[in-house]
């Protein structure tokens, strides 16, 4: 008996999916032209499209392809993306070390994907940072990158503790409260309409959100503290 035709089994959600690689894909093309703002940016979309996916999916039926297809595309988006960023920037300076760090964070996240995709089922808390937040802030701070002389040393640590995250068993909360998710989304908006304006508004918002994606890295900490 002939198999169903791959297209007919294609849902709603997998279409998210395949806008979040095809961005992602955008993203690579940037940063080959040397423009890490608008990769950034595209990330961002990126990572909203991710979440219209998961929105999709909890309402309507996986497809058979849904859950794998998930974690290719963001391992296009949040593994490849910051791993390429990562090494164009610090490869001026030590093209060995930046050969290094962007592996060590497209492996961490590759890991994690794999990891997510057998325990999701199983699991209400996330096991290890997701590596959505992990690349988007990563993205983020590249935009910071000339308003600071530390800016490589940061990126450096970044990548190296974020990676380490990515692969602990540190439990990370879904964040489904809806003033958050709503605050989160108009900055993400709000930061990606100021990246068509000139002026320095688009290195304010997307502070603003990198602030707010490290303060989710520090949640579990916070959450301990909170038990004390």
């Amino acid at each position: 008996m002939d198999q169903e035709h791959i297209l007919y089994s294609i849902k709603k959600a997998d279409l998210a999916t395949l806008t979040n690689a095809t961005i992602g894909f955008s993203a690579i093309i940037s940063l080959i032209h040397q423009n890490f703002d608008c990769a950034a940016i595209l990330i961002i979309l990126a990572s909203i499209a991710d979440g219209v996916d998961g929105a999709i999916s909890r309402r309507c039926a996986y497809s058979s392809l849904g859950k794998h297809l998930d974690s290719l595309a963001d391992s296009i988006s949040f593994g490849m993306v910051p791993a390429t960023a990562t090494y164009l920037l610090i490869t001026p300076r030590n093209t060995v070390l930046a050969f290094a760090l962007a592996v060590l964070f497209l492996s961490c996240g590759l890991l994690r994907l794999a990891r997510f995709t057998t325990m999701r089922d199983r699991t209400v808390d996330f096991q290890g940072m997701p590596i959505t937040a992990a690349g988007l802030i990563i993205m983020l701070f590249t935009i910071q990158r000339e308003r600071t002389e530390l800016f490589l040393q940061m990126l450096t640590s970044l990548i190296v503790i974020l990676s380490l995250l990515m692969v602990s068993r540190i439990t990370y909360p879904k964040v489904q409260n809806k003033r958050i998710i709503t605050l989160l989304g108009v900055t993400m908006i709000a930061t990606i309409l100021a990246y068509t304006q000139e002026g320095e508004m688009l290195h304010l918002l997307s502070g603003v959100l990198l602030a707010m994606l490290l303060s989710y890295t520090l949640s579990p900490a916070l959450k301990l503290t909170e038990r004390d």
